[in-house]
């Protein structure tokens, strides 16, 4: 099984080039419309829907579960420290990946600081 380190490194990878990142949506279609974060024909994605297209096929259902949330569980920590207190982790990262201000580059900074607290 992958750790949650290199399930992050995939999803930013998976967004290294800002043409695959969006906002609002989990992931997009090339031409813009919302669709599956699995879907072969998603195009761009959230940091979230990075994170689940970036799971294998190949584990069972809990196994995904765990990894994405445990994925998710590091990224909200850089993005708002102490989060589980009163959120949960994907609302944490999407109201913070579609703030109107945010930027590509940002999204990058933080999915890197949390591999780096995941190893």
């Amino acid at each position: 099984m992958i750790q949650p380190s290199n399930l992050l490194r995939r999803a930013r990878g998976l967004l290294a080039e800002s043409q695959h990142w969006t906002q609002g949506d989990f992931a997009r279609d090339r031409e813009g419309k919302s669709i599956s974060a699995s879907d072969e024909k998603a195009y761009c994605w959230c940091p979230m829907g990075a994170i689940f297209r970036c799971v294998p096929n190949t584990y069972d259902l809990d196994d995904r579960r765990g990894l994405i949330v445990a994925a998710d569980g590091l990224l909200a920590d850089i993005l708002k420290p102490g989060w589980a207190v009163v959120d949960d982790a994907s609302g944490v990262i999407a109201q913070w990946n579609d703030e109107e201000t945010r930027t590509h580059a940002e999204v990058l900074a933080a999915l890197d600081q949390a591999i780096i607290r995941a190893e």
